[in-house]
């Protein structure tokens, strides 16, 4: 349900950390799409639903999800990562910073770099 009516492209969901109507996310580009806690949620769950259904599709999804959602959502220069990555045109990435811009997904992002030795996408079913 999610990844067929709520999730955009680069494998990135939500607007304001919450799914609106389906099948409307032209609709709901703003500077707030695509929260990377959700990205980082999915990549669970599809691991968990490739092992118990060994359906090729789940890690489909997560390799995409983490070459256009997490991987992106680094600041190469700092270190420092997003909240959300926009989709409206027009916006652009905001990254934490050291002192005074700490989310939820600044730990999960430092978490979802720790994956890069894992082989999830180079399993098969």
């Amino acid at each position: 349900m999610v990844t067929t009516h709520h999730t955009y492209i680069t494998g990135g969901n939500s607007e304001w950390e919450h799914f609106g109507k389906d099948d409307i996310l032209d609709a709901e580009r703003t500077n707030c799409n695509c929260e990377t806690c959700n990205s980082y949620n999915m990549l669970k769950l599809s691991c968990e639903l490739f092992k118990i259904t060994h359906d090729s599709k789940y890690m489909d999804f997560y390799e995409n999800t983490y070459y256009n959602s997490i991987l992106s959502s680094q600041n190469p220069e700092t270190g420092m990562t997003t909240y959300f990555q926009p989709m409206a045109t027009g916006f652009f990435k905001v990254y934490s910073t050291r002192w005074d811009k700490f989310w939820c997904c600044t730990g999960s992002g430092m978490e979802s770099f720790t994956k890069l030795g894992r082989h999830h996408i180079y399993t098969r079913g």
